[in-house]
């Protein structure tokens, strides 16, 4: 019990370095044959996406990309890799700042969605891994989000309306 104790303060501090807020969700965007995982911050006025993960892959991937544990898989915050988000550990990620750490960051300002939704729709080569849906953003190719349109697969389980909803 005493050692219980002891480590109350590094499991407390454990879990508030990785919780995720109210602003936040963990997505997937396909690249052609490779995806991406992404952090999601919504302000008021915009959609900041982090890269938090590259590669994602299905079991007897033969070591490339990363496999998320099968007892994890409804565990949005398992297919983020910890070393690549404690890069944005201290910068305001409502800046431009982020875009100069990888050039796969973006952000979005809310006035420019045209369309914003909910997709129940299969997304192909998604194998075995669980997902809540998709959110579609359409929108203009800007200076802070160079590929316009996203489709952000809500990995694991998370609950689309809220999210869907913040995003408005």
């Amino acid at each position: 019990m005493k050692k219980l104790i002891a480590l109350l303060p590094l499991i407390l501090l454990f879990n508030v370095c990785l919780a995720q807020t109210s602003e936040d969700f963990i997505a997937m965007e396909y690249r052609g044959m490779s995806n991406l995982i992404y952090k999601i911050h919504v302000t008021p006025d915009r959609i900041v996406g982090l890269r938090v993960n590259g590669y994602i892959s299905v079991k007897n991937s033969y070591g490339i990309g990363y496999t998320v544990p099968d007892n994890e898989l409804n565990n949005p915050g398992a297919y983020v890799n910890k070393n690549l988000e404690s890069a944005y550990s201290g910068i305001d990620i409502d800046s431009a700042a982020i875009l100069r750490l990888d050039e796969e960051n973006f952000i979005i300002e809310k006035s420019a969605i045209k369309e914003l939704y909910h997709s129940k729709k299969k997304k192909f080569g998604m194998g075995s891994y669980p997902y809540s849906g998709r959110i579609i953003i359409k929108c203009n190719k800007t200076k802070g989000n160079a590929r316009g349109n996203r489709d952000l697969i809500l990995v694991g389980e998370q609950d689309w309306q809220s999210i869907l909803e913040l995003m408005r």
